[in-house]
Formats: structure tokens, C-alpha cells, sequence
């Protein structure tokens, strides 16, 4: 299946209410057995592409080239939208305008961004700096994700954390 049509369904889904279960998934095999459990959509993880691809904890060792080539083979592994943990954004807004294409390109269904200072910190373990909303504290890289990409806001859907 094409993946504005994947999109498309994922909007769709989003729009029509309720709760969307996101399981994790570290790989591409990780994603078909969450479509083969029967899952509407599919999150890729930065904490456990990271975990289990470098043995490393979530700290920023996984680069935007990495996440997508992962994005990648997990959309040619399943049908499923895919939620990408997009970290930061990589940087500055110019480097979140680059991470957003990057990631639309490799299959990316939604995009999440953390709102956290450089260098990156795991929020789960109580050490996050958090500046407030992107959206709405000014900070560029927030106005470059409320930018519109190629195609508008339909590839990918951005998402805040």
C-alpha cells in the first residue's frame, strides 16, 4: 500500500475519535508482529531503537540517518502507520524542517518532537530539561514543525510531546 494512502487511513483514524493504541516497536520485525497482533498503528521508539540497536541507553546516540533507515524498513515490513520519535528535531529549526522531510521520505506517518534542550536527556529518567511547548514558546525549531512541509500537513502529522 502507498503511503499517502496509509496516511490518509491514519488521519482518518485520528479524526473519527477515540483512543489509538501506539505499541512500541525497536525494528522492523518488532512492527510485523505488532501488525500481526492486530494493532491500528505503530510507534517507533527512540529509547528502544536505541536500547536494542547500540545497547545504549536513550541519550542521543541515534542520528536522524539511522531513525530513518529504520522508518524505512519498518513501512516495507507493514502496512501500519508509523509514528516516528523524532527526539529534538536534531537541532535548530532549519535541522527540524530537515528532520520532518527526512523522515515523510523514509515512510514516517506522524512525527513526535520533544520539546527538550540540546544535548538530549531521557525524560523517564527525571533528568529532561524541558523549555515549555515549542509551539508556543517562540523556540524556532517549534515554528519550523508548524511550518507546512511538501504536500501540507497530510505527510507526515505532527505530534508534540
Amino acid at each position: 500500500m502507498l503511503n499517502h494512502v496509509i496516511n490518509k487511513r491514519f488521519r482518518d483514524r485520528i479524526a473519527s475519535g477515540g483512543a489509538l493504541l501506539l505499541p512500541g516497536a525497536a525494528n522492523a520485525l518488532s512492527a510485523r508482529v505488532i501488525e500481526d497482533i492486530g494493532f491500528e498503528a505503530v510507534y517507533l521508539t527512540g529509547a528502544g531503537l536505541t536500547n536494542t540497536y547500540l545497547g545504549m541507553p536513550d541519550l542521543a546516540f541515534v542520528s536522524l540517518p539511522e531513525i530513518a533507515q529504520h522508518t524505512a524498513a519498518i513501512r516495507d515490513a507493514t502496512e501500519l502507520p508509523i509514528v516516528v520519535d523524532a527526539d529534538n528535531g536534531f537541532g535548530n529549526g532549519l535541522n527540524v524542517r530537515h528532520t520532518i522531510r527526512t523522515l515523510e521520505r523514509a515512510g514516517a506517518s506522524a512525527i513526535q518532537l520533544e520539546d527538550q534542550k540540546t544535548p538530549k536527556r531521557c525524560g523517564r529518567r527525571g533528568a529532561a530539561d524541558r523549555g515549555g511547548s515549542a509551539r508556543h514558546s517562540g523556540d524556532a525549531g517549534g515554528h519550523a514543525a508548524a511550518g507546512q512541509p511538501r504536500g501540507g500537513w497530510q505527510d507526515p502529522h505532527p505530534l508534540g510531546r
